[in-house]
């Protein structure tokens, strides 16, 4: 048998690349253990980069060899600790031949310089950082945060809050304010990004009965995306709330009032279908009243692209309590505009009685209430007509509802609907608003 030449391995070679693998990943482990926890608690998207952003790391590794060697482990800062063991190890070692277990050799070894993170994260601003050029009705008017007034806290909802302001320099500026916290959780951060895309897209297009957009800019001592849009009077749930404090209502008032929302919701909703958007999250606070009689729709971070079905297939977003019964199903269908239908037949059912028709106190009892409600509309303070077309929209079969919102639109008591409200309507607005005004003080 031919004799082969087996070559002895090089003792002062550098470790095999699966060991060098294993040691890189087995401290980046252990560093990423001490960072996570304190990164997951930031909340504020900008920290986390900083606390990210460390220094190059270099470590003296142990790592186990062939018993005949001794070991010595240097740490992070220099110092070395000798570990004995019942076999002895080393890392440093020189070739030689002669070796025996009690020999010893010695090598140090550094593992190579990496950083967790070559640069800072750079954050993509989803408007311009402090300052924007705001399109005011037409007018266009440089704005810096400083320069806002906050006038008064209007509301919040689940992913920010809103005030009206006037800004310094331009006093006769009035609009309202959106901020919403660049929170950097998933739902929180897709809502924000829905709303802003959706406001520069819809609120620019001069829809009459969709809240107007001026601009945006982010606020980064607050860490908060301020949406900037068209300032309304109240909203219809606040309206109600007050106008059932007048005591008995007359029907014709309140008649034309429903009839008014209907028009200018179904419209902005057809208007959103034609683009191809669903709402999702149409409910009393979400609409908007002028003192001038005329309504708009708002709050559009849950609206989603439907498909050719009218439908979408992400997951349920919205008011829990402003589901229709499709959507409580188990297993759920896919929202729709039948959906949003149903949301507005609630919503007008809850002006008229005054309260939301079937309110549950947590999640589960609401999901099961919904499910089993068979929806009742009074006929005392509404017309025949009104009663029938309300319960139309609250069929239990999302196909039992009307199919399109043209078909709203042209139902006779909303098609001869005149174009702007009369000096009646004002008046019944104006009155209520007066009520509100004098009740906030």
């Amino acid at each position: 048998m031919e004799e082969q030449n087996v070559s002895e391995p090089n003792q002062n070679t550098t470790l095999a690349e699966e060991e060098q693998l294993y040691l890189q990943a087995a401290f980046l482990s252990d560093v990423m253990q001490i960072l996570n926890p304190v990164i997951d608690n930031v909340e504020n998207e900008y920290m986390q980069p900083v606390l990210l952003d460390t220094t190059s790391l270099f470590i003296d590794c142990e790592l186990p060899q062939p018993a005949e060697y001794v070991e010595d482990v240097s740490n992070t800062f220099g110092a070395t600790q000798p570990i004995t063991t019942n076999d002895t190890m080393r890392l440093d070692k020189t070739p030689n031949k002669t070796t025996t277990r009690k020999q010893k050799t010695k090598r140090k070894f550094i593992l190579p310089e990496f950083d967790v993170l070559e640069k800072p994260v750079e954050y993509t601003w989803e408007a311009s950082p402090e300052s924007a050029e705001l399109i005011y009705k037409d007018r266009r008017i440089q704005v810096n945060m400083k320069d806002f007034n906050v006038l008064q806290y209007l509301g919040q909802g689940n992913f920010g809050w809103v005030a009206s302001v006037n800004i310094t320099g331009h006093l006769d500026v009035r609009m309202a304010v959106k901020r919403i916290t660049l929170s950097t959780k998933e739902e929180r951060a897709s809502a924000r990004r829905t709303e802003l895309k959706m406001m520069q897209e819809l609120g620019s297009c001069k829809c009459p009965y969709i809240i107007d957009y001026y601009g945006a800019m982010i606020d980064t001592y607050h860490s908060e995306l301020c949406i900037c849009m068209e300032l309304m009077d109240t909203t219809v749930k606040k309206f109600y709330e007050t106008m059932h404090l007048l005591g008995d209502i007359l029907s014709s008032s309140l008649d034309r009032f429903l009839c008014r929302l209907i028009h200018n919701i179904a419209s902005a909703l057809e208007f959103l279908a034609q683009k191809n958007y669903l709402h999702r999250d149409i409910k009393p606070d979400n609409i908007l009243l002028s003192i001038l009689g005329f309504f708009k729709l708002s709050d559009f971070g849950t609206c989603c692209e439907i498909n050719e079905t009218n439908s979408v297939q992400s997951g349920l977003m919205g008011t829990i309590a402003y589901f229709s019964p499709e959507l409580v199903k188990v297993p759920s269908k896919p929202s729709s505009i039948q959906s949003d239908m149903w949301a507005l037949g609630i919503t007008l059912l809850e002006i008229v009685i005054d309260k939301h028709p079937c309110l549950a106190s947590n999640d589960s009892d609401q999901y099961l209430k919904i499910a089993t409600w068979n929806p009742e509309v009074p006929t005392m303070i509404i017309f025949d007509y009104m009663q029938k077309f309300i319960l139309y929209l609250l069929k239990k079969e999302s196909e039992q509802r009307p199919g399109s919102y043209i078909e709203i639109l042209n139902m006779s008591f909303i098609r001869d609907l005149s174009e702007q409200p009369t000096n009646d309507e004002c008046n019944f607005v104006a009155d209520v608003m007066q009520i509100s005004y004098e009740c906030t003080g």
